[in-house]
């Protein structure tokens, strides 16, 4: 018999998360390049896609890619999903968190990205505005 995993949690096995952004300072109204990526041992298709809301800010999220492979009876591989952020003020990037039975430690474990600059504050992007000027100097 297969039991169910406790609290409802669909993933198992033991992951590690990431994300970078390609850039923190930009100009109004283009974009900061966000990666997610997690890699591990366990069920990995069955992560569910980030999603992100920051006020000020339109969301392009692309649906995650991963690659999956059983090697000697072990199922791993990595996901990895883009999202472009575009603000138009400052934005603060939260952490992204993915929770998993761990089946070494037999216990529900949750991992955060960790792209903290330093402790206890996260990514935190300028957006500068562009003068336009209309008429001659």
């Amino acid at each position: 018999k297969v039991e169910n995993l406790p609290n409802n949690i669909e993933l198992y096995g033991n992951f590690n998360i990431s994300a970078s952004v390609d850039n923190i300072t930009v100009k109004q109204n283009k974009p900061i390049n966000l990666t997610i990526h997690i890699d591990g041992a366990g069920n990995i298709d069955d992560i569910k896609q980030f999603n992100i809301d920051l006020d000020n800010a339109v969301i392009y999220a692309n649906k995650p890619k991963v690659n999956s492979q059983l090697i000697n009876n072990i199922y791993s591989g990595d996901f990895e999903q883009k999202i472009a952020i575009i603000a138009n003020s400052d934005l603060t990037i939260p952490p992204f968190e993915l929770t998993f039975f761990d089946n070494k430690t037999q216990q529900i474990k949750t991992i955060k990205t960790n792209y903290r600059l330093e402790e206890n504050k996260y990514v935190t992007a300028t957006v500068t505005r562009e003068e336009v000027f209309d008429g001659i100097c």
